[in-house]
């Protein structure tokens, strides 16, 4: 297995860690993990790190980014709202990756807020054909409203 970190992005802005198989050529569906929150790429208790590995030895090609602002990222100087940032980060992220990798197809993977922008992206490029998002959205019910309401 391979690991290299690499810039990229308006003003090579973006960050990210490029996970490899060892000794053969990638599956052509590669693997996007996003940052938690504010936790960078590395992920929570090292969990994407270990997961990008993992699919390495499966065959898969990973890359693990922060999103703009985030982790090892810097911020833009033109950023857009928060969704659509998030969305042409992800692109420009997919852009890169197939440049360098022989990739075709884009599992995004998220956790928390990064499961809401593999959402957004999955819903605007074709090439993501898988999603797994994991604790990303809770359903208003009127208890849930209350206490937003009482919080504030």
């Amino acid at each position: 297995m391979n690991e290299v970190s690499l810039s990229f992005g308006a003003q090579g802005c973006l960050s990210a860690t490029l996970t490899l198989p060892a000794g053969e050529a990638p599956s052509p569906l590669g693997v996007v993990l996003l940052n938690v929150g504010v936790i960078h790429r590395i992920g929570p208790h090292r969990f994407n790190a270990k997961l990008a590995r993992a699919l390495a030895r499966e065959g898969l090609a990973t890359l693990r980014m922060d999103l703009s602002g985030q982790g090892d990222s810097g911020t833009p100087e033109q950023a857009l709202p928060f969704e659509e940032q998030a969305v042409a980060e992800l692109r420009c992220a997919m852009d890169h990756f197939q440049r360098i990798c022989p990739v075709e197809r884009f599992a995004i993977a998220g956790i928390c807020s990064g499961a809401y922008s593999g959402l957004a992206a999955a819903l605007a490029d074709q090439r993501v054909v898988a999603l797994w998002m994991l604790d990303g959205y809770a359903y208003p019910t009127p208890r849930a409203r209350w206490k937003r309401f009482t919080d504030r």
